[in-house]
C-alpha cells in the first residue's frame, strides 16, 4: 500500500457500506477499533472536486508573492 492509494481508501470505507466481522471490531482505550483489509478493498476515484482543488493548488505553486 503506498501513501497515495490512503484517500482512495478511505473514500472506500467511509462511504460503502459499514459491515464488519466480530473479528475485526474491537476496543481499545473505549474506542472502536476497526482492523481494515487494504488488500481486500478497491480504492475509490477521486471526486472531480478534488482534481479541480488539486489543479488550482498546484496552479498557485510553491512560490511566495512578495
Amino acid at each position: 500500500m503506498t501513501p497515495y492509494s490512503v484517500p482512495g481508501l478511505l473514500r472506500a470505507v467511509l462511504t460503502g457500506p459499514q459491515l464488519y466481522s466480530s473479528s475485526d471490531v474491537g476496543e481499545v482505550l473505549g474506542m472502536r477499533l476497526i482492523r481494515l483489509r487494504p488488500d481486500e478493498l478497491t480504492p475509490d476515484p477521486e471526486p472531480e472536486q478534488g482534481r479541480a482543488l488539486t489543479v488550482v493548488q498546484a496552479l498557485s505553486g510553491p512560490g511566495r508573492d512578495r
